[in-house]
């Protein structure tokens, strides 16, 4: 079945729902059409033997993002079906992820590991101040394009604005678990923020 025709049939069938059945069947199906969707204009004929071809690193990078952004979206989505806020949600990863860390880890080792995540979404960290228990710096904000965000606002019912909240209340909790505290400010293009040792 081709895309557009997909679509339609679908557009017609989620009128004929109630409005709470039609929520929930979009985001159900959406969460399928993610994988199915870019396939489209890919396939072709096969046969024993052949080689397919292999993306270049940048474009491998790019799914990858592309596939992370859909996963957390997707996330913040089914957990709402079952009755989870998007606060909620950062707090169980968060204290989930921090087992992973060392149970005593500086302002330092904070910022640096955090800015090996925050690549893959494209953001680079700068840092400003370097105390004895603590460090201040400023990372790009999160962005998307209107378009993309509406793409994401649509099919998951969550866009830009509720990742960010999903990755704040995330990173406070991992945070709080390493014994540290962290304040964030939002400045034009960047977000300031200053990790330090809790008192």
């Amino acid at each position: 079945m081709k895309t557009k025709t997909m679509i339609n049939e679908f557009t017609n069938l989620i009128k004929e729902k109630p409005m709470k059945k039609q929520l929930h069947f979009i985001r159900t199906f959406t969460l399928a059409m993610v994988m199915f969707l870019p396939m489209q204009g890919f396939a072709q004929e096969l046969k024993p033997g052949d080689v397919l071809p292999e993306l270049t690193s940048e474009e491998k990078t790019e799914r990858l993002r592309g596939n992370l952004l859909a996963i957390h979206f997707g996330l913040l989505s089914y957990a709402e079906m079952h009755g989870q806020s998007i606060e909620e949600v950062g707090r169980s990863f968060g204290k989930m992820f921090a087992t992973s860390w060392p149970e005593v880890a500086t302002p330092e080792f904070f910022v640096t590991a955090m800015n090996r995540n925050w690549q893959m979404f494209n953001i680079r960290t700068e840092v400003l101040e370097v105390g004895d228990d603590y460090v201040k710096a400023r990372r790009d904000k999160l962005q998307m394009s209107d378009e993309a965000n509406a793409w994401y606002q649509e099919r998951f019912g969550h866009g830009v604005s509720d990742l960010k909240t999903f990755l704040q209340v995330l990173e406070k909790e991992i945070i709080s678990e390493l014994g540290l505290e962290i304040a964030h400010s939002a400045e034009g293009e960047h977000v300031v923020f200053t990790v330090s040792v809790s008192k």
